[in-house]
């Protein structure tokens, strides 16, 4: 998982709009829970998603360390 996430990292940085980057995996990203979850879950979800947007951290986060 952190070698996928590192990657998808990097395509939002070296990209000329990130903001299609993310639109593309946000969609994928949708799409997957979609099918994966029920009805229920799926919407729950997604009202988590939308009430919480405003306390998503934009600042950079440490990452994990290896020891």
């Amino acid at each position: 998982m952190e070698e996928l996430y590192r990657k998808l990292e990097r395509l939002t940085v070296n990209s000329d709009d990130p903001l299609m980057v993310a639109g593309v995996m946000m969609a994928q990203a949708l799409k997957i829970y979609k099918i994966m979850l029920s009805e229920e879950e799926f919407r729950l979800l997604t009202d988590h998603i939308s009430q919480s947007a405003e306390h998503i951290e934009t600042e950079p986060q440490p990452g994990p360390s290896i020891h």
